[in-house]
């Protein structure tokens, strides 16, 4: 039997639109799953354990895209 883990921040259900880019790749995708300390991306181009990539997150409804310079691949 699967252990539960207790989630420390809230999770948002809406899947966003997000563009990746690393020192060796780029890519678009769906990012889902999103809170303030992780979030899950299915994207076009894959990425390595570790690796370092900028996100360009599209937030329905917001001005311009959010920015985060530095975002690790776990």
């Amino acid at each position: 039997m699967a252990a539960f883990r207790m989630r420390k921040t809230q999770r948002f259900k809406e899947s966003v639109p997000v563009l990746y880019h690393g020192e060796q790749t780029a890519g678009e995708g769906m990012l889902t799953d999103l809170s303030l300390a992780e979030g899950a991306v299915k994207g076009n181009e894959p990425v390595l354990v570790g690796m370092r990539v900028r996100l360009r997150i599209f937030v329905r409804g917001g001005p311009e895209p959010l920015l985060l310079d530095r975002a690790m691949v776990k």
